[in-house]
């Protein structure tokens, strides 16, 4: 790289004028949500400082984004807005304005569903520069904003990067601008001259001048001066009055810069990281109308995290702003980003999902570890696991071009027992990337596990069509072909009749006993059911088919959308007489899920001509008892002798509970199912 003093080109290109600043430059620096929650509430204090002065609250606060880019770090940071906003009980009429530099590009990020929500309350509006960059069209508002009420918060998250930087180096205390030697460039190897500057290279405006005299002496310096212009446009729109939140790849010492780090690249291809931002020359040039300024950066490779207070008509409270400061300090996207690299242990990817407010990039570092070496599967892993699943779901926001984040999410929540979160994932993907022939199948695998049999049926056909020999999807078809089949010819079975909400039933199988075992671990499920112990799948098979054996007993798998098989219900009957009992698993217990089960079963049981029908629990089975209560049962007034003496039966039907026909029926039922009940003599 050339430095020395020369003649001016014939033709003289600055670097400002190489393709070094695109919009993709900045892509390298990701949103984080431990940023968003940072930046929400640094912002929603602001608001309170200005909204205190009895401000007009019909105007609404604006919230400038200087580069809504893909959408993703808008998304993260209205929804810790929101939260923010609510955790506070505060009303603040505000707008989020994503800055646009073409109709188009506002357009295009208008069109996009995660944002219609946010634009049908007023919230969020999409924005175009005029020419000068002094003015914005808002497009759903339909006003032209040049001043604004309030005073207005700018972010620049990765914006500064696509800015174009100027060239200067400070050579015995005179700046020489910095242009690319050559009447072509080739951009595989850049050389530079430096030159006096001129009425066609200036030199810097003064106050940076003497800074980098003073400071930097003998360095080269790129200085953001289209930043700072931008950003004085945007004071103009506050009247002088905002708060700037920035964060990009940069140097924000001149300790950085004596050492190099802003020397200009020697070779540029396409999708290189721009150059790095000089935040310490933004901050002299803001420092001079008095603007109060904080950054901070953990090294020197790190995200640079800067803050800017303008107030034309007070001073900024120092105190105020050094809170505000303590609150942006927290934020630490740099070590979550450094310890996910040694994040292989599933208990420490779920730590730092925690300590990240749960970031999906950082699950997307950890993700392919956590499906070659699973989290062991017990309560309490699945309970914290599917917690930090969803919260980081809710995170995410999809990438223009499949990185197969979505299948392998589906694939983690899958194997966590959480299939309605593995089916958001799913439908997303095909929603966005289109039809694909594993997402298809695993779709089918996640319906055909939360009560879905017919859908997973249309949605193999749809994967056969993409694939026609994908061995898994014609497995599981064939599977699913049998069991309808089966459940057609079933006694007792009425598909039409076993679904109600999320809720469905489906007759008891072989390819429930898995999950049957897992939620019937609490032995007082056994004990409250008079169920016998259950310790192994085996065990779960061959109960099953002894329960499923005489043709006027049935057994149905309680499944639920989301959470796939949550219980049982089972019913034994004897001509127009039944007897049925449920339980549900230990995850899923208090929620309400036994009465909706037990109701879809008795009115299959009436669908089938049953019309009375008895059930029992232990006299100490409170919960139990409720339940059947809200469904219509009536206690009968009778005691049974041992081993059924602890039992309290109920009744549901057309007659009494406490006649004496139905007592008799209970007990013609017993015998006749194989439970014999011999009442007390004084209820006899």
């Amino acid at each position: 790289m050339a430095a020395q003093p020369a003649s001016a080109p014939a033709r003289r290109r600055r670097l400002s004028s190489l393709p070094l600043f695109s919009g993709d430059a900045g892509n390298q620096v990701v949103p984080s949500p431990d940023l968003a929650h940072a930046w929400a509430e640094a912002i929603v204090d602001y608001w309170r400082h200005y909204q205190v002065e009895g401000k007009d609250r019909e105007h609404p606060f604006y919230l400038l984004d200087l580069q809504p880019r893909d959408g993703a770090a808008a998304w993260l940071l209205l929804n810790a807005l929101k939260a923010r906003l609510m955790q506070q009980g505060l009303q603040i009429p505000w707008c989020y304005l994503a800055c646009h530099d073409n109709a188009a590009a506002a357009e295009q990020c208008a069109a996009h569903p995660y944002f219609r929500q946010w634009s049908a309350q007023g919230l969020v509006d999409f924005a175009c520069w005029n020419d000068r960059h002094d003015a914005l069209s808002l497009r759903n508002r339909g006003v032209t904003l040049v001043r604004s009420e309030h005073p207005v918060v700018i972010v620049a998250f990765a914006h500064f990067q696509t800015l174009a930087s100027e060239l200067f180096c400070i050579h015995q205390g005179q700046p020489m601008a910095g242009v690319l030697a050559g009447e072509t460039i080739d951009t595989a190897h850049l050389d530079y001259e430096w030159q006096t500057c001129d009425d066609e290279t200036p030199p810097p405006p003064a106050a940076m001048l003497a800074h980098y005299r003073r400071h930097c002496n003998g360095s080269v310096v790129q200085l953001p001066l289209l930043a700072c212009a931008r950003l004085d446009a945007c004071d103009r729109l506050g009247n002088g009055r905002s708060l700037l939140l920035a964060a990009d790849r940069g140097v924000s010492e001149v300790r950085q810069i004596r050492l190099g780090a802003l020397y200009p690249p020697a070779t540029w291809s396409p999708g290189a990281a721009a150059p790095p931002v000089n935040f310490d020359a933004l901050r002299v040039h803001q420092q001079q109308h008095g603007v109060a300024t904080w950054q901070r950066q953990l090294d020197d490779d790190g995200l640079v995290l800067y803050a800017a207070w303008r107030d034309d008509a007070q001073a900024v409270p120092p105190q105020v702003f050094g809170a505000l400061a303590t609150l942006l300090a927290q934020a630490a996207a740099d070590d979550v980003a450094q310890l996910a690299r040694m994040a292989h242990d599933p208990a420490a990817c779920l730590s730092l999902l925690r300590l990240s407010r749960y970031d999906p990039q950082l699950l997307k570092q950890c993700i392919g570890s956590l499906l070659d070496k699973p989290p062991a599967c017990n309560e309490g892993v699945r309970r914290d696991w599917g917690d930090a699943l969803r919260r980081t779901w809710n995170n995410y926001f999809p990438s223009a071009s499949q990185d197969g984040f979505c299948y392998q999410m589906a694939l983690l929540a899958l194997y966590l027992g959480e299939p309605g979160l593995a089916r958001q994932c799913l439908r997303l993907s095909l929603a966005w990337y289109g039809e694909q022939t594993a997402e298809l199948y695993l779709l089918a695998l996640c319906e055909s596990l939360s009560g879905g049999v017919a859908e997973a049926d249309v949605l193999l056909g749809r994967a056969l069509a993409c694939e026609p020999l994908h061995a898994q999807s014609l497995a599981l078809r064939a599977e699913l072909t049998a069991r309808l089949a089966a459940w057609r010819e079933h006694a007792w079975y009425l598909p039409q009749r076993a679904r109600s909400g999320t809720l469905t039933l489906e007759p008891l199988g072989r390819e429930h006993a898995a999950a049957m075992l897992y939620q019937y671990r609490d032995p007082q499920i056994g004990i409250m059911s008079c169920l016998p112990p259950l310790e192994s799948i085996v065990q779960v098979r061959q109960w099953m088919e002894r329960e499923q054996r005489p043709p006027a007993r049935a057994g149905f798998a309680v499944m639920h959308r989301d959470l796939g098989f949550v219980g049982m219900t089972s019913m034994h009957c004897e001509g127009a007489t039944g007897y049925l009992y449920f339980w549900i698993g230990s995850d899923f217990q208090g929620c309400g899920l036994g009465r909706q089960a037990a109701a879809l079963l008795i009115d299959m049981m009436r669908a089938r001509g049953v019309n009375e029908i008895f059930t029992s629990a232990y006299r100490d089975n409170l919960r139990s008892i409720h339940t059947l209560t809200r469904l219509g049962f009536q206690a009968m007034a009778l005691r049974a002798l041992a081993p059924d003496d602890e039992l309290q039966f109920f009744y549901l039907g057309r007659q009494a509970a406490d006649d004496s026909a139905q007592r008799a029926a209970l007990c013609a039922l017993c015998l006749a199912i194989g439970s014999p009940l011999t009442l007390a003599a004084d209820h006899q």
